[in-house]
């Protein structure tokens, strides 16, 4: 029989998503025990969703535990306190005693244990520990406590989003904004294998100090072709045939039916496109209020989502249009009709949010929106509701970029004296300084509305800004001043030719590099940015924030092979490029100069042993990984070699006394003929001092090899001794052809602290000459950092050699805007990039010490050998003594 207090539609839903509060779960649960409909209900509705024998839904539930108290102990960590209780577990404040840190506990239901649920737990565990981002929950650890599983996790000081949401009305950017970084959080998943195929606002948490982080992997599954490894002999398959059969539980589904792709619906295993489905269909709901889909019975549901039948938006609703749009994209029907990505659907939701066009623009807009063809039409039935409908092109009209209400030249001229730009999130006047930034820039670029401001990112405050930021910051201002005054004669509007103007905003990039970063992109919307102190900041700032935001990356900095590894997008040309050169390529100039030239100049000592001593950063292991790849020594391979060859990792400080004196001592003990060193002179200088110092007088001593670095700074140590000259080499990028001669001329004619050919902030002048050559190159309305990409090409052979500096610029000029493409040289190198990878084939040259008039040691000097990068092969003779 059916009682009066039978289960309402969105009871059942809320039962089969796991969404009940637990005293309504415990009455729904009462009632089901004694109701003879509401059972088969419950049934029916899984079976529509699942495809799957719903009879678990009514079965009853065993008793759980009593909720843990204070003080109670579950493996090594001590409980403190009850955090919160969900569908499938309590989460704990608990104290890890041997890390000495407070962690989330989660604990699995024991009313809801099985192996299949267990194996899922575990895979949440694997999943989450599998990502490392800000965006995303930290996992420390996962293990069983009696006959439960518990998961330990950070713990947020704070709440889901959905709880956020529930606090107050809340502005549609400032939703829009959360979102989107809950939305990269998910694009690295996706990035390292992983669909969650549960996104939804419970499962994103927002902490007190604003931070986002994505949570709850445990439905998330190895995308195709990323093995599963922790699948059980008890866990049901995943695919039995084209069929995915989702675990189920008592009142729970895998997955959260509402939030499902058409896809998942029907039992088809889901790829990341489901999870932009999931997060469009949760932006939907967060900025509207209400979901897309109307339904009152799982079977209307599944027919909404599977024809597209979006209801209207509200009435009075201040969210634009175009987002709309942009977020239909998302919730297409078929998979193949949504974004690609979730990179891709942040940077349409991202253009999307920008401000309307202007009144006065709009009809030509809508012209030349009748001419584009999109994949999604959005039209309107006569009930009311959007029906997306799908066609076989592309779209790119649902996320196209706005004009902004406000112009550069009314920003500036209303705030006189303070420099402002548009920020092309809302059109309002932002101040382009901050406490990370400053502009430099020619009077004229403030009252131009095509000047293009190009990002810089150095390490201006701390240890090495002077030798090292600051010098390199010199180097793109010489650079933008030099093309400023260059083309100054084509700034009038009556001028033959005309191009963009360029002003660079130079940021510090050691207290705040990220908030450094979304000052660059989300206020000024710079196109490019280039420099960064480190590889490592340029990686951790390019999945969240330069990509998915359409900006152009450019190392001048770090030769860490890392920073052009990281994944681009399909959609995009490659957006990270670098001018200096990769400690890749001199790992290989490093083997070959020690084979070829060095180890022939050693006779009478013995077998070679040579000793690796590197950097305990990334860049330093890969470093070593190469060398040892290419090494060929005693006429052997490193591998044949065996103990032969010996590493030894050095910190990346300065390190004491008493660290020095260990690291000398292990070095000594390997016995080596030669010592490549790999690190920062702040180590390796005291290093070889160290060593030479307590290094036995019955054994020969070695020579040392120093890559990506110079030998200025053991001068003073070499002084006037022959013997130890003979033995100190460095590895430098080759620095004595004629673009880094006039360079250092031109330079050191302006600036007090002189540089040479082998110690200059060319790499960053070179940069700010290509971003210029390409942006003039732009001939379409849209400017950004893949139209910048794009033009890359243009500066490569074939072509007429146009070399860095002011002398060609009209050369250049002239032939981009006929059309033809240059071949650009560089100082740092030649600047002929591989395309796909964004590196330049840089030679290299062996280094010994140069001498004064009384034969001192006073710097570098290329040795007259070199290695050619293009055929891996050395050439020259050794000019050193």
């Amino acid at each position: 029989m059916t009682s009066p207090e039978c289960l309402s539609d969105d009871d059942v839903i809320q039962l089969v998503e796991g969404r009940l509060t637990p005293d309504r779960l415990a009455s729904a649960e009462r009632h089901l025990s004694s109701c003879d409909e509401c059972p088969r209900l419950v049934a029916e509705a899984a079976r529509e969703i699942s495809g799957s024998d719903g009879a678990r839904a009514a079965s009853p539930p065993d008793e759980d535990p009593a909720p843990l108290a204070r003080d109670e102990q579950v493996g090594r960590y001590v409980i403190l306190r009850s955090v919160g209780e969900g569908a499938m577990g309590r989460v704990y404040a608990a104290h890890d005693p041997e890390l000495d840190r407070t962690v989330a506990l989660k604990l699995l239901h024991k009313r809801v244990a099985s192996p299949d649920l267990e194996a899922r737990l575990r895979r949440e565990a694997k999943s989450m520990a599998r990502l490392s981002h800000p965006e995303v929950i930290t996992v420390y650890d996962a293990g069983r406590q009696g006959d439960q599983l518990f998961i330990a996790m950070e713990l947020v000081d704070g709440g889901t989003i959905r709880q956020w949401l529930a606090e107050r009305k809340r502005p549609w950017r400032e939703v829009l904004a959360v979102f989107l970084r809950a939305g990269r959080g998910l694009a690295v998943a996706h990035e390292a294998g992983l669909v969650h195929r549960d996104f939804k606002p419970d499962n994103v948490l927002i902490g007190k100090d604003g931070r986002v982080r994505v949570t709850d992997f445990g439905l998330a599954r190895a995308v195709e072709g990323v093995a599963d490894d922790d699948a059980s002999p008890s866990e049901p398959s995943e695919v039995e045939g084209s069929t995915e059969r989702p675990l189920t539980r008592t009142g729970m589904l895998v997955g959260t039916p509402a939030y499902m792709a058409p896809e998942q619906l029907r039992g088809v295993p889901a790829d990341a496109r489901a999870d932009v489905y999931a997060f469009c269909l949760s932006l939907y709901e967060a900025l509207y209020g209400e979901r897309p889909f109307a339904s009152a019975t799982f079977a209307a549901l599944r027919s909404a989502k599977r024809d597209g039948r979006v209801r209207p938006a509200p009435q009075g609703t201040a969210v634009p249009k175009r987002l709309r749009r942009a977020l239909l994209v998302g919730l297409a029907p078929r998979p193949e009709d949504r974004y690609a990505s979730m990179t891709g659907a942040l940077a349409a939701l991202e253009r999307a949010s920008r401000a309307s066009r202007s009144p006065w623009i709009a009809a030509g807009a809508l012209a030349v929106a009748g001419v584009a063809v999109g994949a999604f039409a959005v039209a309107r039935t006569s009930e009311g509701p959007a029906v997306i409908a799908s066609s076989s092109s592309a779209s790119s009209s649902a996320s196209a970029a706005n004009a902004i209400h406000c112009t550069p030249s009314a920003c500036n001229a209303s705030h006189p004296g303070v420099p402002h730009a548009c920020r092309p999130s809302d059109g309002a006047c932002i101040p382009i300084a901050s406490e990370d930034c400053t502009p430099t820039f020619e009077p004229g670029d403030l009252l131009a509305d095509d000047t293009v401001w190009i990002g810089v990112m150095f390490p201006l405050t701390g240890p090495g800004a002077e030798t090292h930021g600051k010098m390199n910051a010199d180097g793109v201002e010489f650079a933008r001043r030099e093309l400023a005054e260059a083309t100054r004669a084509l700034e009038s509007s009556t001028a033959s030719k005309h191009v963009r103007r360029l002003a660079l905003v130079t940021c510090d990039d050691v207290a705040n590099p990220e908030r450094a970063a979304r000052h660059l992109v989300q206020d000024l919307g710079v196109p490019a940015i280039a420099g960064f102190g480190s590889g490592q900041k340029l990686v951790d700032l390019a999945g969240p924030i330069l990509i998915p935001s359409r900006v152009l990356a450019i190392a001048t900095l770090s030769s860490n092979p890392l920073v052009t590894h990281v994944p681009q997008p399909d959609d995009l040309p490659r957006m990270i490029w670098r001018t200096t050169y990769s400690l890749h390529d001199v790992a290989a100039a490093a083997a070959r100069f020690l084979h070829d030239v060095l180890e022939p100049r050693i006779s009478g000592g013995g077998a070679t042993r040579v000793t690796m001593a590197r950097g305990d950063r990334p860049a330093g292991l890969w470093f070593s990984e190469e060398l040892y790849r290419r090494l060929v020594f005693n006429g052997k391979s490193t591998v044949e070699n065996g103990a032969a060859y010996q590493e030894v990792t050095l910190p990346s400080e300065a390190p004491s006394p008493a660290v020095l004196r260990t690291l000398a001592e292990k070095t000594i003990a390997t016995q080596p003929t030669f010592v490549v060193l790999s690190g920062s002179t702040d180590v390796t200088t005291p290093l070889i001092v160290e060593i030479e110092a307590r290094w036995p007088a019955d054994r020969p001593r070695p020579t040392y090899v120093i890559s990506d670095n110079s030998i200025q700074s053991l001068a003073s140590f070499m002084g006037s001794d022959i013997r130890r000259r003979r033995r100190i080499f460095a590895i430098t990028s080759v620095s004595n052809d004629m673009p880094a001669a006039r360079f250092v001329i031109r330079y050191n004619a302006v600036h007090a602290k002189p540089v040479t050919t082998y110690f200059n902030p060319g790499a960053g002048y070179d940069a700010f000459y290509m971003l210029a050559y390409a942006s003039f190159a732009i001939d379409s309305a849209r400017f950004d950092g893949p139209a910048l990409a794009r033009n890359f090409t243009r500066l490569l052979p074939p072509g007429r050699s146009i070399e860095v500096g002011p002398m060609a610029v009209f050369d250049a000029i002239s032939a981009l805007e006929r059309g033809e493409t240059i071949d650009l040289r560089g100082v740092s190198n030649p600047l002929d990039f591989d395309p796909k990878t964004g590196e330049g084939a840089t030679d290299f040259a062996l280094v010994c010490a140069s001498v004064d008039a009384l034969g001192r040691a006073k710097g570098d000097l290329e040795s007259g050998v070199y290695y050619r990068t293009a055929s891996m092969k050395v050439d020259g003779v050794l000019r050193c003594p």
